[in-house]
């Protein structure tokens, strides 16, 4: 497809969440809060509606990259910090669904984690031999037989990967803060790479109907990431990733085979992402980012004094002006989500809006904080945008080959181009100038 899973991820990787992970986190973090911010045993969580829950967590090592910032005291005072800025700002009270653990996509994936690699679930991988992880990614050719024999030596586990990504729900009710504010992507993306692999051997073995169940499954994986009640910009590239990887091999190894049979396009059609709401997600996606940020990563920083690391040079803020950074990082937060509900999607992601601007009230070190706070959110809201194009392109690929009307591109509103000649599908100009939507033709091509 048009955009790298690498680019998107170096994109999504700028947020203030991404950008103080990396700073502050590997492995752990930075204190036990639950889904409301207050502070959690490593079994006592939080079930939404202020009374305790049980759920069993995995103790982690609390030393991060040679810095104590964990400390009891920090903790308390970040955990009355947030709850202050809470009460003075109602707009982000999150509300949380009821989901059986059963039905929990979610919830099932943090503890496959744990049990994949216990004590340290962050970096958890898939017992994948290098052959077949070639072979996922796309460096080698495709080998039915190979992934047959991994899936023949790991039934337990391919099953549980297929539960997973099959469970309805998804919902972060009850579950510590540090169970789920860093997520390793690596783990979902084989998950979606095999589920993916799979699709193709169940088409190729001639099992079109297992191999529409499988394809489902990996797109609905995407779900469980984006679909939590506190997603995070990471989040949702771990999503977007999933789905950009779905439609490319959808594209390239299922879709020939689906030419001139319009019973089954219609089918595998339905199946498809579709574009979303960017004003609908982007407000969304920032208020999960405010929370994560808040409560894992600036106010203990902050408070500790290790947020000066960020910037070297940079002095360790003074009470009151700590004070002051959040309180205009919030409210600044606060109006570009408002905004958002009706900004036009193209000035979002056209870079002339800024998450976060100066603010003349600030001293120069703090204004430097408060920079940090929006570095890189351009780059990853034309990543959403571009995400959003690619799933529109794909849906007029299969509307035209049902010979129905094709959706337009969804940010600028104007029609892809098709050629009856070469049956190639390509972006409209408008999509590339000045936006940057930089998407490559798409081809109907039937299998040979």
């Amino acid at each position: 497809m048009s955009i790298s899973p690498r680019t998107l991820a170096a994109a999504g990787s700028a947020s203030i969440l991404l950008a103080l992970a990396f700073f502050f986190l590997r492995p752990g973090g930075l204190g036990k809060f639950n889904d409301t911010g207050t502070s959690t045993s490593s079994k006592a969580a939080w079930n939404g509606n202020g009374k305790s829950a049980q759920r069993e967590t995995t103790k982690r090592p609390r030393r991060l990259r040679g810095m104590r910032i964990d400390d009891p005291e920090v903790q308390q005072k970040a955990e009355a910090w947030y709850q202050d800025l809470l009460a003075r700002h109602p707009e982000f009270l999150m509300e949380f669904k009821d989901v059986p653990d059963a039905e929990n996509g979610f919830l099932q994936f943090l503890d496959l984690l744990e049990d994949l690699n216990p004590g340290d679930a962050q970096n958890a991988s898939l017992p994948i031999e290098d052959g077949l992880n070639l072979m996922l990614n796309g460096t080698n050719p495709f080998d039915a037989a190979r992934l047959e024999a991994w899936i023949t030596k790991n039934p337990e586990l391919f099953q549980r990967i297929l539960s997973i990504a099959e469970a309805p729900g998804q919902s972060v009710k009850g579950l510590p803060l540090d169970r789920y504010h860093f997520i390793p992507a690596r783990v979902a993306r084989s998950m979606g790479l095999l589920l993916q692999a799979s699709t193709r051997a169940a088409m190729e073995r001639g099992d079109p109907a297992e191999a529409l169940r499988l394809h489902r499954a990996s797109l609905n994986l995407a779900n469980h990431f984006d679909g939590i009640e506190i997603p995070s910009l990471l989040t949702k590239t771990v999503s977007a990733l999933l789905r950009l990887s779905a439609t490319d091999k959808f594209q390239k190894s299922i879709l020939p085979s689906l030419v001139g049979n319009p019973k089954a396009l219609a089918q595998w059609r339905e199946t498809m992402p579709l574009p979303e709401s960017i004003n609908d997600t982007v407000p969304k996606l920032f208020a999960g980012e405010w929370h994560l940020s808040m409560r894992m990563y600036v106010l203990p920083a902050l408070i500790s004094g290790e947020m000066s690391r960020l910037n070297e040079g940079t002095p360790k803020l003074e009470t009151a002006e700590q004070r002051a950074v959040i309180e205009s990082y919030t409210s600044q937060m606060s109006d570009y989500i408002r905004q958002s509900h009706t900004t036009p999607v193209a000035e979002m992601i056209d870079g002339s809006r800024d998450i976060t601007h100066s603010d003349p009230s600030l001293s120069p070190a703090g204004n430097q904080f408060l920079e940090i706070f929006g570095f890189g959110s351009r780059a990853w809201l034309k990543g959403l945008g571009t995400q959003n194009s690619i799933a529109a392109q794909q849906d007029a690929l299969l509307a035209i080959a049902l010979g129905v009307e094709p959706p337009p591109e969804p940010i600028t509103g104007a029609a892809f181009l098709w050629d009856p000649t070469t049956l190639t599908l390509s972006p409209p100009a408008a999509a590339a100038e000045p936006l940057g939507i930089a998407l490559k033709p798409l081809k109907l091509a039937a299998a040979q």
